[in-house]
């Protein structure tokens, strides 16, 4: 059994197609053997894209020595020489319980669509070569993880729902017009080894939406769902009237015919539902169209706010799907990490007394939780499923959870306001950076230190109160502690080289940590059930007068609105991220091909917009849909640019009158009592 998994963090960027061929940096930012200073340049082989066609279609891969071929020209540009030297060192620091997490950060879409799960790399194990076997590919050691890890704006963890045990959704769909004469998908013999696959476990229960139409879809997530489980087909498709391809999950209709979902449509649908993990045994359900990597839907889930998603990057048999599903849900209950869960899922295809070919690294593991955290599978899956007790509407364990569900508000908002603070510390820093160390730079960096060293310990007082999510504050602190440690370094080092890595490691964490205590807060202020503490403070006797209760009862309505306007401006703003990160060319292909759904989300959020900037932002909408109307490139993307401007500056506002809600709402509650 594996305890932990270490992590690995490698980045890949600076994607380059030139007459010369096409290249790209690989670097090692982090590791048991520390990191990686200088990035490396590889070279993709020419051919390698005819290789990959030919994996797909299954041309290549029949004989283990071409898979292993494959493998090792993935491997030597996935571990270049010096980052591969990073990888082994760490692998030989692992304790004999812990195991390395190899996660991937692509900076460049075209990396993004390479089957990293197929690398191979020999490691001095059983004299190398052909004689590893599938040992030799990283997916297939156990103590290796290999995740593609989406760093986003809006990271986020999802709100803990109050059922006891975990639920499991499973969304079979075979429609009719997609079965093959004499070659079924078999979800119903999927369907019977989920059952079974489950029966042992404790604390899951299973749920079947059949037949799988939108409208039952959309009935049954009512509920929420912990596990979302889809088996069926899953396709990237191009529009009919043109247009960039986009990925979809076909459900059927309610006379049996194919129904595609378009991925924007289903990440809308699972969003908010608390799904921990998302499951898509479907082909082709975690591949790319290789212009937008939010295209495939497994990706696109991840963005949604799921911190776990698996999905398919090519076709698999029925046989791998089953085998792969069926030992997957077993291994959740008694393994402690998705990782090791999905390595004993993988060795189940590898065990098949078949020829499954590439099927065992078809799988993807899409990770947007925070380093080395997991979901507590085992934790929550260990035990027999508790009934939950009959307890009446206001009793004691409930308001309980209300009053601690408004502490926790008021923690993040401690925690933010630290990191807020923090930020301006780093801005003060980088402004004098090119005068240190002379001068008196480094008295002013030491005291900006210091009172960063501050901020730190009030983060760390928040979470011994263990009222924030455990999985959200370590990451942050470890986080933290690191930055500020190697800040210090660069102090007493006086080293500009020391000082630029600080730097860095606090941008990274001043852009990632403040947005997911936003969500979180966010999602915590819209689950608040303010009539349940309502009815207590009016219950306890002369404690809260009623202006006292009324005050409360405003309050907590506007916290709640503040939540939703909150909800649809990080949406927003994640689609718009999306079409920023687009080259400069592209940028108006972008805002083309999104415009539906953007200009839906607009509607949807400017009623709730600041009043001081509705009217411009709404006159910078109209113009930016007129270009797109008119098929103007230079209107669109100069509106689009004007449009960001007003969002950027309203969405501050909102966030900001969000935090001062929950502060007040924490002090209403715990300080309005009448002397």
């Amino acid at each position: 059994m594996i305890d932990a998994y270490r992590n690995l963090d490698i980045r890949l960027f600076n994607h380059v197609r030139a007459a010369d061929g096409e290249r790209f940096c690989v670097q090692v930012e982090s590791s048991l053997a520390g990191g990686q200073g200088v990035p490396e340049e590889v070279c993709v082989p020419e051919d390698l894209a005819q290789q990959l066609a030919a994996l797909d279609a299954r041309r290549l891969g029949g004989q283990r020595s071409e898979l292993i071929a494959l493998g090792q020209r993935i491997g030597a540009l996935l571990l270049p020489p010096v980052a591969r030297s990073f990888f082994t060192s760490s692998l030989a620091k692992l304790a004999p319980n812990e195991g390395l997490r190899l996660r991937i950060k692509c900076s460049a879409i075209a990396l993004d669509v390479v089957p990293w799960e197929f690398a191979y790399v020999e490691r001095d194990l059983d004299g190398g070569g052909e004689a590893l076997g599938l040992r030799g590919f990283l997916v297939g050691d156990s103590r290796v993880s290999v995740v593609r890890y989406e760093v986003c704006s809006q990271l986020a963890a999802p709100v803990q729902g109050r059922r006891a045990g975990w639920r499991l959704l499973a969304v079979p769909c075979e429609p009719e017009d997609r079965r093959m004469p004499g070659q079924p998908l078999q979800v119903d013999q999927e369907l019977k080894n989920l059952r079974a696959a489950i029966a042992g476990v404790g604390g899951l229960e299973m749920l079947v939406c059949q037949p799988a139409t939108r409208e039952a879809l959309q009935r049954v997530l009512l509920d929420g769902t912990e596990i979302f489980h889809f088996s069926g087909h899953g396709e990237v498709m191009t529009p009919a009237h043109g247009g960039a391809p986009s990925a979809h999950l076909i459900l059927q209709r309610d006379d049996g015919a194919s129904d595609p979902w378009e991925v924007d449509a289903l990440a809308r649908s699972l969003a908010s539902k608390g799904i921990r993990l998302a499951v898509l045994a479907a082909c082709q359900s975690a591949r790319t169209d290789g212009r937008n990597k939010w295209a495939g839907v497994a990706p696109s889930l991840v963005r949604a706010g799921i911190p776990v998603v698996i999905g398919m990057q090519y076709s698999v048999y029925d046989a791998s799907a089953v085998a792969f599903s069926k030992m997957l849900y077993l291994a959740l209950s008694r393994v402690d990490t998705i990782d090791e869960a999905m390595a004993e899922a993988r060795g189940a295809i590898m065990n098949l007394d078949l020829q499954t070919g590439r099927d065992f690294a078809t799988p993807v593991l899409y990770m947007r939780i925070a380093e080395g955290h997991e979901l507590g599978l085992r934790a929550a899956l260990a035990g027999p499923a508790a009934a939950p007790a009959a307890v009446r509407a206001g009793s004691s364990s409930e308001v309980a959870i209300v009053l601690s569900e408004i502490a926790e508000l008021h923690d993040h908002k401690v925690v933010h306001d630290a990191l807020h603070s923090t930020r301006g510390d780093l801005t003060m820093i980088q402004l004098r950076r090119d005068e240190f160390p002379a001068g008196s730079s480094l008295a002013q960096f030491s005291a900006h230190c210091r009172d960063m060293k501050k901020r730190l310990l009030d983060v760390r007082r928040v979470a011994q109160q263990e009222r924030c999510d455990a999985q959200l504050m370590l990451p942050l602190i470890e986080e933290f502690a690191a930055a500020v440690g190697t800040l210090e370094e660069a102090l007493a080092q006086r080293s500009v080289d020391r000082l630029d890595d600080a730097l860095a490691a606090f941008d990274t964490l001043l852009t990632v940590q403040p947005a997911l205590i936003d969500t979180t807060m966010a999602s915590l202020a819209k689950h608040l059930d303010l009539e349940l503490l309502l009815a207590f403070l009016g219950g306890v006797g002369a404690d809260f007068d009623a202006g006292a209760i009324e005050e409360i009862r405003a309050l907590g309505l506007r916290l709640r609105k503040g939540a939703t306007v909150h909800t649809l401006c990080q949406g927003l703003d994640n689609r718009l991220a999306v079409i920023r990160k687009a080259a400069e060319a592209q940028r108006f292909h972008e805002i083309r091909r999104q415009w539906r759904v953007l200009s839906d989300s607009i509607a949807r959020m400017l009623p709730d917009w600041t009043s001081a900037g509705c009217a411009d932002l709404g006159r910078h909408a109209e113009l930016l849909g007129s270009g797109v109307a008119a098929n103007d490139a230079l209107s669109t993307c100069t509106a689009f640019g004007e449009f960001c401007d007003d969002f950027d500056y309203g969405f501050y506002t909102i966030d900001s009158d969000l935090k001062q809600l929950c502060g007040d709402m924490k002090d209403k509650v715990s300080g309005g009592r009448r002397a």
